[in-house]
């Protein structure tokens, strides 16, 4: 069980790695993606599509899940 200081002290981390800005996104056209297998988890922002898209490892597909 962790205790109250330690809990304190991970509270605290974790709030000084949040993000204070947003996060600028590579930004891909939807026919020069890079191959999805080398960036698993990673996401871009596609601007002829106007989305942000994840790599699942197989396939790149809009953040919402549906096919670009």
């Amino acid at each position: 069980m962790i205790d109250a200081l330690l809990k304190g002290e991970i509270a605290r981390d974790f709030v000084s790695r949040a993000p204070k800005h947003p996060v600028r996104l590579a930004e891909f056209a939807s026919t020069g993606l890079p191959a999805p297998a080398d960036w698993r988890g990673c996401m871009v922002y596609v601007p002829d599509k106007t989305c942000m898209a994840v790599s699942t490892g197989a396939a790149w597909l809009r953040a919402d899940g549906s096919a670009l």
